[in-house]
């Protein structure tokens, strides 16, 4: 099962500066809990800004030294 993801248009109509920084996140400007706290601020619910980040992929199992 997918996560359904906002789209720039969805964030947008919450307040036009969220797609900003979700670009600003995407090019490494500002980082993922930066703009979590700045599109909540304006009025993103945190679900819905957590599901557009990019998501991190765990490290593999085989990894060493991680325990």
């Amino acid at each position: 099962m997918t996560k359904p993801r906002p789209t720039k248009k969805d964030m947008e109509k919450i307040h036009p500066q969220i797609p900003e920084a979700y670009d600003q996140m995407l090019q490494g400007r500002i980082s993922r809990r930066e703009f979590l706290h700045l599109s909540t601020l304006l009025g993103m619910s945190a679900v819905a800004a957590a599901c557009a980040g990019p998501a991190t992929e765990p490290p593999p199992e085989d990894t060493p030294g991680v325990a």
